[in-house]
């Protein structure tokens, strides 16, 4: 025989007598390991192997938070904990023991012999069985998200004592409730607790100074009057006109005023005061703040911005020539705009004394050019409308209701520059309805019935 079939056939019955010691070790192994854990099987942080699973199940219950214990969130410099048994944590400790002594008792004989040696190389690390009331803990983190939350803030240019100030964003931070409960479920199983850093993601502002370059000069303002003797009235001017003030408008943008300052509710801060309604005057809540609205038009108007929405009363109003008032009534009458400079533009509104100031700011486009209004007025004479009355003396006629002349008014704006015209546009074509005379008239004598 060669020398190198020798060689291998020594090799090979090597093999076979170390493949036979293992089997045999092993088979040693699971017999003095039979009613143990095996080695290098863990419960989190804890070794069970070659305890019993009723030793394992002790040592668990020993090394196992209290219910008492805490788990502790800390965010922003603060820290907040909740016990427990407050969310409902509950341990099985015989139920993870008893996962542990499967570990290396599953599969096939030779899987079986083969897994000691396995976990020499490899331990096995098993989850805590536990149970929890998990939404609860979703609930008290939403809570401390809440209490940890800082908004964004805006970049904002606001107009004060007759200069222009500009205010940077800041980014704000919001923390992630999900990843937190996520940090604290891995804890829980692990068995063992420590604080939880939150985490969390920045809020970008929406708004930067970059974006408010070009609010640099003033495009064009109007003011309007009112009595300060009718306090709700006047307090409604008011609380609009603070929710309008700073609103800033982006080149391209729609603006809605309706949508700026919000419902006019009782909850709002808004009282009840005359509005328009269906040809009358009647009380209404957040009466006044149409005066916003025609004050704003105006500003608008002289602006040249591209108006996309107005409605004008169905009556004059004497806070404004006739033609040139904006009503609001939402949600479906309101007043809108697009900003057509091509820079960022900013409204500001305030009330000193009687009168209601709306400003806008921005980059003129066209600094040789003017803006002028012009209106065309038509009265409409109202109809008589005869109405019978047999209570009355045969012939006898009596008015009952007055009528009111109406009008149809267009509004025109005219762009000039250096006295030239370059746009004429038509701004609106209203008609303010008149009220019909009612006169009510007695019997002919012919109706007259003869005694």
């Amino acid at each position: 025989m060669p020398l190198w079939r020798k060689g291998l056939l020594l090799i090979l019955l090597l093999l076979v007598q170390a493949s036979a010691g293992v089997l045999l070790g092993a088979t040693f192994f699971s017999w003095t390991h039979r009613d143990r854990i095996l080695p290098n099987v863990y419960a989190g942080e804890t070794a069970l192997g070659g305890l019993t699973p009723v030793e394992a199940a002790a040592r668990l219950a020993a090394s196992l938070p209290r219910e008492e214990s805490r788990v502790v969130v800390r965010a922003g410099g603060r820290e907040w904990s909740i016990a427990l048994h407050e969310f409902g944590v509950r341990y099985f400790p015989e139920v993870t023991a008893r996962r542990a002594f499967a570990v290396g008792r599953e599969g096939n004989r030779l899987a079986r012999l083969m897994a000691p040696l396995l976990l020499q190389v490899r331990p096995r690390v098993l989850p805590h069985a536990v149970e929890a009331a998990w939404p609860v803990l979703q609930q008290w983190l939403g809570q401390v998200a809440e209490s940890t939350r800082r908004p964004a803030r805006d970049a904002a240019v606001t107009y004060r004592n007759g200069r222009l100030e500009r205010e940077p964003e800041a980014q704000g931070w919001e923390m992630d409730a999900e990843a937190v409960a996520a940090e604290i479920r891995t804890m829980l199983v692990r068995g063992r607790l420590a604080p939880v850093e939150a985490v969390g993601r920045t809020l970008e502002p929406s708004l930067k100074l970059a974006d408010l370059e070009g609010v640099r000069e003033l495009l064009a303002a109007y003011s309007t009057s009112f009595d300060p003797a009718a306090r709700a009235r006047s307090h409604n001017i008011r609380l609009a006109a603070r929710a309008l003030d700073a609103a800033v408008v982006l080149p391209g943008r729609e603006f809605s005023l309706d949508a700026r300052i919000g419902p006019r509710l009782a909850q709002n801060g808004y009282r009840e005061a005359p509005v328009i309604l269906n040809d009358r005057v009647v009380p209404g809540p957040g009466g006044g703040v149409c005066q916003v609205a025609t004050t704003l038009y105006n500003a608008v108007l002289y602006a040249g911005l591209e108006i996309t929405e107005r409605h004008p009363h169905s009556l004059p109003v004497d806070y404004v020539p006739i033609g040139r008032d904006a009503t609001l009534a939402s949600p479906t009458i309101d007043f809108r705009f697009v900003n057509n400079t091509g820079q960022a533009i900013m409204i500001a509104a305030g009330v000193e004394g009687n009168r209601l100031t709306v400003s806008i700011f921005g980059t003129q486009p066209y600094p040789s050019r003017t803006v002028r209004l012009e209106v065309e007025r038509e009265v409409v004479a109202p109809e008589v409308r005869l109405v019978a009355d047999p209570s009355l003396p045969p012939g006898a006629r009596e008015v009952r209701v007055r009528g009111r002349e109406g009008y149809r008014v267009r509004v025109y704006r005219l762009w000039e520059e250096e006295g030239r015209l370059i746009r004429r546009e038509l701004v609106s074509d209203d008609l303010y309805k008149p009220v019909a005379t009612v006169v009510a008239v007695g019997p002919t004598r012919a109706e007259v019935p003869e005694k």
